[in-house]
């Protein structure tokens, strides 16, 4: 197998890839690659206290389920700060209870309960109930009773990790005010996210048209399509960094019915859009890890980790085991670009397909809209594709998954909520592979050549190294220090 699809036999995590050599005629000195990215993470351990602060604080409590006041007083008793408290509950509610228990506590200053209707679930007590009032303070807290019931079972362990990495002791909640107080560009504080959850969730998923809707309301922008944001809906932040949302004015009226959505809503590109309101507005994310007992700064990787522990002679293996394998043309097959001069094969791939075809399966591609056969033919072939054998078929309007794959079949794509679709929607065998641009926007680099990607010509030169050496393998993270060498080093460092 290894001889068959071209890799040294020192094995695969030892060397770059097989055709690196191949990029514009300049050669690759073998260096070892790296399967995770390098966090910026400091121990929870060593951010100091704030023991006093300048900022005025509120906390926001989506109190649904009144049976857990009790657990939220005890939270909220970990505060060590001065703090006004609002709460949201259902229009039921023993509202004179919840304020006689939550009043006791003993930094609380006022205390101000409202029922609301059951619509918008806890995204609108923030942004259309008590919008007035949050804005008039410098940070505040937003937690909720979350249970989940929809999953089949009460989340209390996710619910209480979230409690735990923002109200877990006072002085966990000193050590969040401290970054909050102290780091100008620090926007928000969420936990780390749960272990169930998958990698997926870093993205909009079926949430894709909506939240590009909102980007473009709201003027924002974020490269790749993987980020950061706190999937659950629990976060301090700062005021100004989501002043958008509290300026926009939402009304009750353009949130859902209450009907047991799972995603697809305006809530659900809300909760992601929190952290792309904040990265855009230059605002630094930071992921509290109680588990590992860290602090992450702007990203985390932990959720990709078991898929940066791949390779590709397992997808290899993978994708031969089914007669059919359907890819999409950009992002699977080769790489998606600004300027065509930078599209580049999906090296790794290629060979894949090579040696599926050789084995007598059926290849298809996927051309998107706006592309002819012939150009998608066109790009195969300058990609050193056989395009020839490869079946082309346009990707049906309306429809983002293939539609009428045979039985024996497997789909490959790099789009999450493609994947998200085709395996939860629709029950189709998928693969997803991380595509150049999303694995440098979790790299090192992005953060390292940020500034360059607004300048056309440095960004021309900027993508034609992402596509096409640094994070071209789909599981290998290693940027320009795969290389070694002065002279390897100098000729591909932006300029």
């Amino acid at each position: 197998m290894m001889e068959e699809y071209g890799v040294l036999k020192k094995g695969w995590k030892n060397i770059i890839g097989i055709c690196r050599k191949e990029y514009r005629g300049i050669p690759f000195v073998p260096g070892p690659c790296k399967t995770e990215v390098t966090e910026n993470v400091r121990p929870i351990q060593e951010i100091p206290g704030q023991e006093k602060i300048q900022g005025s604080v509120a906390v926001q409590l989506h109190l649904f389920y009144e049976d857990l006041l009790e657990e939220f007083k005890w939270y909220l008793k970990q505060i060590p700060f001065p703090f006004d408290l609002f709460v949201s509950c259902q229009e039921n509610a023993d509202i004179h209870r919840i304020k006689k228990v939550l009043s006791k506590l003993s930094h609380v200053g006022k205390v101000e309960v409202r029922q609301i209707p059951n619509r918008g679930r806890d995204i609108a007590p923030v942004y259309i109930w008590f919008r007035r009032e949050l804005q008039s303070y410098d940070y505040f807290l937003h937690i909720h009773s979350k249970k989940s019931l929809f999953t089949g079972k009460e989340q209390t362990d996710w619910r209480r990790q979230s409690l735990n990495a923002l109200l877990g002791s006072p002085n966990m909640v000193k050590r969040i005010l401290y970054l909050l107080e102290q780091e100008e560009d620090i926007g928000l504080v969420f936990p780390e996210y749960f272990k169930e959850l998958t990698m997926y969730h870093s993205s909009w998923l079926t949430n894709e048209m909506q939240g590009r809707a909102f980007m473009e309301e709201y003027g924002l922008h974020m490269e790749g399509s993987l980020f950061q944001y706190p999937v659950g809906s629990f976060y301090w932040a700062k005021t100004k960094a989501l002043q958008p949302l509290f300026d926009r004015a939402y009304t009750i009226e353009e949130f859902p019915r209450e009907e047991g959505q799972v995603d697809g809503t305006l809530l659900h590109v809300i909760e992601r859009g929190i952290g792309v309101m904040a990265g855009s507005r230059g605002c630094r994310s930071v992921l509290v890890d109680t588990d590992e007992g860290v602090f992450r700064f702007r990203k985390s990787v932990k959720l990709f980790r078991d898929y940066l522990s791949g390779d590709c002679r397992t997808l290899q293996e993978k994708l031969s085991s089914y007669q059919t394998v359907c890819f999409d043309l950009f992002g699977t097959l080769v790489t998606e670009a600004q300027w065509e001069e930078n599209i580049f094969p999906r090296y790794e791939i290629r060979k894949i397909v090579e040696c599926l075809l050789n084995r007598g399966k059926t290849v298809i591609c996927r051309i998107p809209a706006g592309y002819s056969g012939q150009k998608a033919e066109e790009i195969l072939e300058r990609c050193g594709y056989c395009a020839g054998k490869i079946i082309l078929v346009p990707e049906e309007i309306g429809r983002e998954i293939p539609s009428a794959l045979p039985a024996d079949s497997i789909y490959v794509t790099d789009r999450t909520f493609r994947y998200w679709e085709a395996v939860y929607g629709k029950g189709q065998e998928t693969v997803w592979l991380m595509n150049p641009k999303d694995a440098y926007v979790l790299s090192d680099d992005y953060d390292k050549y940020k500034e360059m990607w607004d300048i056309p010509e440095k960004r021309r030169k900027l993508e034609e190294r992402i596509n096409g050496c640094w994070y071209n393998s789909p599981f290998a993270l290693e940027g320009p220090e795969g290389m070694t060498g002065k002279e390897v080093e100098h000729d591909y460092m932006p300029d």
